[in-house]
């Protein structure tokens, strides 16, 4: 069908609608037609929206119709075209429904590509404004759905202003028809096709149900014909086009854009990749990315100095010259003076990008370097082959926690680790490398698994065992038979027992390489050599690190590639670290603009992959009453990214990172006047604030410290030595304080005095009840989302109600209702984006309404009614690296 039922407008041209006056048609569309009308209130120009007669005499849709244009006008952004008014008026005698928005002056961007490609800053540029614009409508819960460059507008100064939020839905569902060849209805048993063909989704194509991120989809497609000139998918019909949006990729934007940057059409593959959960999961982080993308574009296309006239030549040449003999002489010296430990890898060394998912959990590399297996945040796991791209759905469980991914000696099969809240302790399966049913293997084990040489035995660690508190390095036949513990530690020392963690078998079969921790004295960390036979044991690194968690073996047996960090006690500090073998030697690999999980080495040793962490935090502030009115109140990178607290006088209290240290900050409510609080060099974090300052966990050189410092800045003193780098609780009468020791939580006086151990089951974040004679905690470990909520006795730590948890993590925060009815978290069923109610008689129900970014710590007002919350994007992908020796 070539008509559109929806068109059905009055011609309104001379008339008044309600305070307008109707001056001109500038256009009819699918959603009815546009008028320019001048408010004759006001006297500004506007847009007029006329409803089409379909929608205006459907009671249902006009219904559907006020309800998205009121949380469309809710909308405050510079990037959306803002909605005045949604009103009715009788003209003549039809009755009819219009929006008065704002009146752009300018061309749509449809106009401005017209089959031309833009220069790629402006193009990133462009896309990002659109983003943000897309960030803000999801963040109140609305999806655009029809995103295309006819419903972006670009003002007379170069702004984009996106039109039409939410107004697809409103689209008939029973009738197959088109528009200029480009927006496809369709109603079947199996959906609704809703969107332009062309910018649609696969799974809105597909007429399946579409939620924020085929937004995001229509973001990548807007991207890729701003860069490289033509559309992502246009083939000789609509139905051709809806096919290869489901099945075909599109062509490398180097073919028509060559100077276009590989991290471009990363981003690009990634924002339009097939399955929504491979995209990026919000537009803020397709925003941050671009922007990323922007300044080093800028950087690089920087025009360079005009050349130096003939005259002046041999000059110039002697003062370069110059300049570079001192950098060197500088570089030597340094070089030199510095600790090995400290000096990075060879500069030759590359590192490529083998996903760009945002949410691999784990990923290995094939002994022969051809395959990459890889776990996803939500469970599938999937081979891709390096040379071709083509990837390979491996297994896909079912709500259940998958890490640990290894590829076995032969490389014929993938060995993972599955754990979920129902069953804490792990179990380890195998499954053929070219796809098939897992095989269950054995159970109880907390890490990734290492073989031995031959592939008939593995080794891992084991938390909680042979007793609580108690770790263990186990040795065990591939089926699971002669399941021994070669080495045990127990408290203050332990094997790392969580999911980022693994042991390595060396390529001689004589040693096991692993790290041991030691509780309380944080920066006390040693790579230990273990004999499977007899047990014996050597240290080969000992050093004051925070963190050292993982080992693997290079195949020549000439040392081990670990994943450590040096100064930060914060996990983002990771890096990649070869120490030689047998002098112990370390050299730091990767450098630290990113945080690195896991290692594996193919058999030649010549590449081994990792994951890469990319995280970016900021403050949020959130009425409660109207928690779409929230407002980003920081800008920094890592505001709040391990805690933050808000005063009694309403100010607030936060972690942030400056001068490569993570310190404490103060600002007001609304995140202005920010200042340093701690000035010392120690990581500080998990701040919770008394009537006269904040007490504070702090690492130093030697130990875990809870402190307490005033709102000056002045008189630190120490209250307990030897804690857990974990959040801590003060009561409201500020009489005690509850702290994290070897993964269990204490209690002791504020003013001194005997620290009394609360729980014998691991447990942490703590939070004391109004009437103070109970405390709210997380029961487990929430490193391997294997948490419970429950609520204690003060008194004496008895259990008196518990429930499960899935949304839970480092960084979940508890807080109480202010009736003491139930508790307030950051986290839910299956959700870590927003607060949950959970009540102690009823359901859990949902407070916000993101829809993106994470959220993690956060505080709750004295009175209830706001939040300040840390909302942070963490980017996870696997990595290729080669030539790091």
């Amino acid at each position: 069908m070539t008509s559109d039922p929806m068109i059905d407008t009055p011609d309104l041209v001379g008339t008044r609608v309600g305070r307008y006056d109707v001056l001109s048609l500038l256009g009819r569309g699918g959603m009815g037609a546009v008028y320019d009308a001048v408010d004759s209130t006001l006297g500004r120009h506007v847009a007029l929206k006329v409803l089409p007669t379909a929608v205006a005499g459907d009671a249902k849709r006009l219904a559907r119709f006020v309800q998205e244009a009121r949380a469309a006008s809710a909308l405050n952004h510079p990037n959306v075209v803002a909605i005045y008014e949604i009103g009715r008026e009788l003209v003549g005698s039809q009755e009819i429904y219009f929006i008065a928005m704002e009146k752009v002056e300018g061309r749509s961007l449809r106009a401005v590509l017209s089959g031309s490609r833009l220069p790629i800053p402006q193009a990133i540029e462009l896309v990002a404004q659109i983003s943000d614009a897309i960030a803000a409508a999801h963040s109140a819960g609305i999806v655009h759905r029809d995103l295309k460059p006819e419903n972006v507008v670009m003002s007379g100064r170069g702004t984009p202003k996106v039109l039409d939020f939410g107004l697809a839905k409103l689209r008939l569902d029973d009738e197959i028809w088109s528009l200029d060849g480009e927006t496809a209805i369709r109603s079947t048993a199996s959906g609704v096709i809703l969107g332009t063909v062309g910018y649609m989704s696969p799974e809105q194509a597909q007429g399946k149900t579409a939620d924020h991120r085929s937004d995001i989809f229509s973001l990548g497609c807007i991207l890729y014909e701003a860069v490289a000139g033509h559309r992502a998918f246009a083939a000789g019909s609509s139905v051709e086009t809806l096919s290869a949006i489901i099945n075909a990729v599109p062509s490398p934007l180097r073919e028509s854009s060559p100077s276009a940057p590989a991290e471009l059409q990363r981003m690009v593959s990634k924002a339009m990749a097939k399955h929504a959960d491979e995209r990026y999961q919000s537009a803020k982080e397709l925003s941050i990315d671009l922007r990323a993308m922007l300044r080093e574009t800028s950087e690089t296309s920087t025009s360079p100095p005009r050349a130096t006239p003939r005259r002046f030549a041999a000059i110039a040449f002697l003062v370069v010259a110059a300049v570079l003999l001192i950098a060197a002489i500088a570089w030597v010296a340094r070089y030199r003076s510095a600790s090995p430990a400290l000096e990075p890898s060879s500069l030759s060394m590359t590192v490529r990008r083998v996903t760009a998912r945002g949410n691999v959990v784990h990923a290995a590399i094939s002994p022969d370097g051809r395959f990459v297996a890889f776990s996803l945040l939500d469970g599938p796991i999937r081979l891709r082959q390096l040379a071709t791209g083509q990837e390979l759905e491996l297994y896909r469980p079912e709500g259940t926690g998958v890490w640990g991914v290894t590829f076995t000696p032969d490389g014929n099969s993938v060995v993972f680790v599955a754990k979920d809240p129902q069953n804490p302790v792990g179990s380890c399966f195998r499954i053929p490398s070219i796809g098939g049913r897992p095989e269950h293997l054995f159970d109880g084990i907390d890490s990734a698994p290492s073989f031995s040489p031959d592939g008939s035995q593995v080794t891992f660690v084991r938390g909680e065992f042979p007793s609580p508190g108690a770790s263990a390095l186990v040795v065990a036949n591939i089926d699971g038979s002669s399941y021994r513990a070669i080495a045990i530690r127990r408290s203050p020392e332990r094997f790392t027992p969580n999911s980022f963690t693994a042991p390595s078998w060396s390529p001689d079969g004589k040693w096991i390489a692993t790290a041991v921790k030691r509780d309380a004295d944080p920066q006390t960390c040693k790579l230990v050599l273990i004999d499977p036979k007899s047990g014996a044991e050597k240290v080969l690194l000992d050093r004051n690190w925070p963190f050292i968690t993982m080992a693997a073996w290079l195949p020549d047996g000439g040392g081990i590639i670990t994943v450590a960090s040096s100064e930060s006690s914060d996990m983002i500090g990771l890096q990649l670290w070869l120490v030689s073998y047998p002098s112990g030697d370390a050299k730091k690999i990767t450098g630290e603009l990113a945080a690195y999980r896991g290692v594996t080495i193919a058999a030649d040793g010549s590449q081994l992959v990792s994951i890469v962490i990319e995280a970016n935090a900021q403050m949020w502030s959130v009425p409660l009453t109207d928690p779409r009115a929230a407002k980003k109140i920081s800008a920094g990178r890592f505001d709040g990214w391990r805690g933050l607290t808000l005063t009694p006088d309403g100010r607030i209290v936060f972690t942030s990172v400056e001068d490569r240290v993570q310190t404490l900050m103060i600002s007001n409510r609304d995140g202005t006047e920010r200042s340093r609080l701690t000035r010392d060099d120690y990581s500080n974090q998990y701040p919770a604030a008394l009537r006269d300052g904040v007490a504070y966990v702090s690492s130093t050189p030697a130990r875990n410290e809870v402190c307490v410092i005033g709102f000056d800045g002045e008189e630190r003193r120490v209250l307990a030595s030897h804690v857990d780098a974990s959040p801590i609780a003060i009561s409201r009468d500020g009489a005690w304080l509850i702290f994290r020791r070897n993964r269990r939580l204490w209690k002791m006086p504020m003013n001194g005095g005997e620290a009394k151990q609360l729980l014998t089951d691991v447990s942490s974040s703590p939070e004391w009840s109004p009437t103070g004679d109970r405390i709210a905690v997380l029961l487990g470990d929430p490193d391997i989302y294997a948490a419970r909520l429950g609520v204690i006795s003060a008194a004496d730590g008895r259990l008196l109600w518990q429930a499960p948890l899935s949304g839970v993590r480092v960084g979940s925060t508890i807080r109480w209702l202010p009736d003491s009815s139930g508790l307030l978290v950051n986290g839910g069923p299956e959700d870590t984006r927003n607060l949950w109610v959970h009540p102690f008689t009823g359901k859990p129900r949902r407070l916000t309404e993101f829809n993106d970014q994470l959220s993690f710590f956060w505080d709750l007002s004295a009175d209830g009614k706001d939040a300040v919350i840390a909302r942070a994007t963490i980017s996870r992908d696997a990595v290729l690296i080669t030539d790091f020796r």
